[in-house]
């Protein structure tokens, strides 16, 4: 009886699987992980420093992320609730309460949602529109891509803060709520940030569709938006995650600073750490210092965490960069491992002479060529035996 493996109808109709790259996929393979922590790959690729900098900001954004998604349940109060007034730090109130009675541990709890919601929000719109415009910019080029440029290059050179305070208040015509008073603040924040990413994509484009790939593709048949955002985006949208996370603190500076000019969000509506230090500023010199630190304390520490996953994953990906921190380059890491087995292999006592030979090698001034020819000047020549002389050859003609 020979060893048959049996499927199953189904397990035959299905076939193997394949991941991504062609390799066939085995449930039962022990060496394969079955789960992958997101965001695993890129810690492993980083040294030193760059992984703690990269595991600072995800401490730190990930306990804000926490305290936001679960604001009702860990504020002690609600961001409009009165309770006392001017009370400094204690048991009931661990962090104090304002002038006007709020509780401000309450306050920044349910402003980290806030900052969290305009951030998502303000950074998505961004990178939808910004780079689906570079993209079709740089790919057709010519009249629409010259006007396009004007356009942001004029956007571009407005300060932000003031073209956010313009767009907030068109949008919002004056009047904030809960919704309307978040989403105005969006788009404001969005226009500022649309350049960047228009800029930045673009230019990508412009080099990425001169590419052998993109003509294989109009060869194909393929059609242009098909190519723009089949093949081309994916190729030029290496850079766009670092700018992503850069944006994201200057994008919580640009809400903290509506809020503390009173052009964010209503108080009543949402929580908002820039209108709570404006309010506080005035208590500064009669002693309520309480009331002004832990908001701005909270804007510093969550601008801090983006800011460090935004550097951190710029040295990963930026090759330039990618020895900062005690990190070796995949070069040094195969010439050293290429010297490691050369030793191992080599008798103990030509380990001195193998040193001894790599470093005249690197010493030498120019690479080494061809070995030396003997000198054969002085030596008889040496006719083979089966091949006739040349004097046996005349006496036959």
């Amino acid at each position: 009886m020979s060893d048959v493996l049996e499927l199953s109808p189904a397990d035959a109709l299905a076939g193997p699987r394949f991941d991504g790259i062609g390799a066939e996929l085995d449930g039962n393979d022990p060496k394969r992980p079955r789960f992958q922590l997101p965001g695993a790959q890129l810690l492993a690729t980083t040294h030193g420093l760059q992984r703690f900098m990269l595991l600072t900001g995800v401490v730190i954004v990930a306990i804000f992320v926490i305290v936001g998604a679960f604001a009702p349940v860990l504020a002690p109060f609600g961001f409009a609730q009165i309770t006392t007034f001017n009370q400094p730090p204690s048991a009931e109130h661990l962090l104090g309460t304002t002038v006007g009675g709020f509780d401000v541990l309450s306050r920044i709890i349910w402003g980290a949602r806030t900052a969290i919601e305009v951030i998502l929000l303000a950074v998505s719109l961004s990178i939808f529109v910004g780079v689906t415009l570079g993209v079709i910019s740089g790919f057709f080029s010519g009249v629409l891509d010259r006007v396009l440029v004007l356009f942001m290059d004029a956007l571009y050179a407005l300060p932000s803060l003031l073209l956010a305070i313009v767009v907030s208040i068109m949008v919002s015509s004056g009047q904030s709520g809960a919704f309307s008073g978040i989403l105005s603040t969006s788009i404001s924040i969005t226009v500022v940030f649309i350049p960047q990413y228009f800029r930045v994509t673009r230019n990508a484009t412009l080099a990425a569709k001169a590419e052998p790939y993109v003509d294989a593709a109009r060869v194909a048949g393929a059609n242009p938006g098909r190519i723009m955002f089949g093949h081309i985006l994916p190729n030029v949208s290496q850079t766009i995650p670092v700018l992503m996370t850069l944006n994201a603190s200057e994008a919580i500076l640009t809400l903290a600073g509506l809020g503390f000019l009173g052009f964010g969000i209503e108080p009543n509506s949402a929580a908002e750490w820039g209108y709570d230090l404006n309010k506080a500023r005035p208590d500064l010199s009669s002693g309520y210092w309480w009331g002004s630190i832990f908001p701005g304390l909270a804007i510093v520490l969550i601008v801090t965490g983006v800011t460090l996953i935004g550097e951190s994953m710029n040295d990963v990906l930026n090759p330039l960069l990618r020895t900062r921190g005690g990190a070796t380059t995949a070069d040094e890491e195969e010439l050293a491992e290429v010297v490691s087995a050369v030793l191992d292999d080599a008798p103990s006592s030509d380990e001195g002479l193998v040193e001894a030979n790599a470093a005249s090698v690197l010493q030498e001034p120019d690479p080494p060529g061809l070995p030396d020819l003997p000198d054969l000047s002085g030596s008889p020549v040496v006719e083979p035996a089966d091949t006739p002389s040349a004097q046996e050859v005349s006496s036959d003609e």
